[in-house]
């Protein structure tokens, strides 16, 4: 399962400890790839098949995230994880500005229909 995490810079090594500890809780083990510059995290989750560890880790991490005025998506996991979780997270305040461009440019809505944040 691989996670894409954007956070303010200062932010990252605070976070990447909080990684370690709900790796630890939920047992277990994270990739981690960080590029402390620009505050942007691929953390890789492994077992893929530990889902209900993965739910509630994920669902964790996505907290912490937006503690840390960030966000996280799921990149890749398996498709019985994806039916069970929203990859995208929760959509932010910005939504309805998303949602006035789709209409504008896709008013049938033919493209890609319910697959970005929000069921776009």
């Amino acid at each position: 399962v691989t996670c894409k995490v954007a956070i303010l810079v200062s932010q990252v090594a605070p976070y990447l400890q909080t990684v370690e500890q709900v790796c630890r809780r939920h047992d277990l083990e994270a990739a981690i790839l960080a590029h402390a510059g620009n505050g942007i995290l691929f953390i890789e989750l492994r077992p893929s098949d530990a889902t209900p560890r993965l739910i509630e880790a994920i669902a964790e991490l996505r907290s912490y995230a937006k503690e840390a005025r960030g966000s996280l998506i799921v990149e890749r996991c398996p498709v019985d994880l994806k039916r069970r979780i929203n990859v995208w997270g929760e959509p932010g305040s910005d939504f309805f500005l998303m949602q006035r461009l789709k209409n504008q440019f896709d008013p049938n809505g033919t493209f890609v229909k319910g697959r970005f944040v929000g069921g776009l």
